[in-house]
């Protein structure tokens, strides 16, 4: 497994080769409405969650294939850990 640790929404392209996403952890959302939003390469919309209030933690266990990668394209607060497999791992 690996982790990206992200702190800061940008243009960062993680995994551009493509990766099968494990869990999506976000932690330390500080209010109410603060968003996050994760993007593939190209800008289409693959994940996004909205804080429900102070020191909002919100974990998404899921099995997605992002083939181009992904970038974290808003994050109001806090940081967000996105865990993948290993290149080549079964899942199944």
């Amino acid at each position: 497994m690996a982790v990206q640790h992200v702190t800061a929404a940008g243009s960062t392209v993680f995994s551009p080769n493509g990766c099968r996403v494990k869990s999506i952890h976000w932690v330390g959302g500080t209010t109410a409405g603060h968003l996050l939003e994760i993007q593939d390469a190209a800008g289409n919309h693959l994940y996004g969650s909205q804080a429900a209030g102070q020191y909002n933690e919100i974990e998404s266990i899921t099995d997605r294939n992002w083939p181009t990668g992904f970038k974290v394209t808003t994050l109001d607060s806090g940081y967000v850990d996105v865990e993948t497999y290993d290149p080549g791992t079964s899942v199944f």
